[in-house]
């Protein structure tokens, strides 16, 4: 009796472990772990304020006559071309970049590159000592604006906060010119340099793949200067020697969207039984 007892046990034990055995060979895997390490390319929009500082200084020939003669008529012109402007816009184009995480921090490098619509323009105007009226007009054109950055970041899961800086450039101008009725004028350009830009944002996985972001970057550029006279067109030869120039700053907030590549990113974690 006793060995059909221990017979009877021994078969059920048998077949519920083959039960367990066939049940763990079929549980489905675990989802692989959301990374942010690989190449992406993205796009961006958003709006952005053009502030420019302007300042102007007129003086007098080495030599010869000058056209502006009277302290008060200088003083003018320079108070009313010495000022800041501020102008909002619009922004938009697209970047390219890799991320490597390391635990819960990421590194990364992005470069992008886009338009901007801001541009400022200041016109001015008085009376000079001799009775004529006189123009000014200093202009910003905007044109195309784009960074070199690196990026730190914390990690949580598909939420990224980061912290950004680098490089920033652009193809924008600067101008100047001064009219009046005498008549006299004088024309001076420049093109806008290199700068810095620094900012941050935070950046949500939609899918492995996928992400959104949103972002505010500062940026400044080098002052730039340009020299060139206020030239008598009756007496042509009295002129007066100015120095004028313009500093760019950029206010950008934007959002974009970009998909990431996994083609480094490492092997999905894959549980074994």
């Amino acid at each position: 009796m006793w060995r059909k007892f221990l017979l009877a046990s021994a078969s059920s034990m048998a077949l519920a472990g083959t039960a367990l055995a066939a049940d763990l060979a079929v549980a489905p895997p675990p989802p692989p772990v959301f990374t942010w390490t690989g190449l992406y390319v993205g796009g961006y929009g958003g709006g952005e304020i053009t502030h420019t500082s302007y300042n102007t200084l007129v003086g007098t020939p080495f030599a010869g006559p000058a056209y502006l003669v009277a302290p008060s008529d200088i003083a003018t012109v320079d108070v009313l071309t010495s000022q800041s402007l501020s102008k909002g816009g619009f922004t938009a184009g697209a970047e390219l970049g890799y991320n490597w995480q390391i635990g819960f921090f990421v590194l990364g490098f992005e470069t992008d590159i886009g338009g901007v619509t801001g541009s400022t323009r200041s016109v001015n105007g008085g009376l000079l000592s001799n009775g004529s009226s006189f123009t000014t007009v200093q202009r910003v054109d905007n044109g195309l604006f784009g960074t070199v950055r690196g990026r730190l970041g914390v990690a949580f899961d598909r939420l990224l906060l980061y912290g950004t800086g680098g490089l920033a450039y652009t193809s924008g101008s600067y101008g100047f010119s001064y009219t009046d009725n005498f008549p006299a004028g004088g024309n001076a350009s420049t093109g806008t340099k290199v700068g810095y830009v620094v900012g941050g944002g935070l950046e949500y996985g939609l899918t492995d793949n996928v992400s959104v972001k949103g972002e505010f970057l500062y940026s400044q550029f080098a002052r730039v200067t340009a020299t060139s006279q206020l030239v008598d067109f009756v007496g042509l030869g009295s002129t007066n020697p100015f120095v004028t120039s313009a500093r760019v700053q950029e206010y950008t907030a934007r959002v974009g969207l970009n998909y990431r590549f996994n083609w480094f990113a490492p092997a999905p974690v894959v549980a074994k039984y």
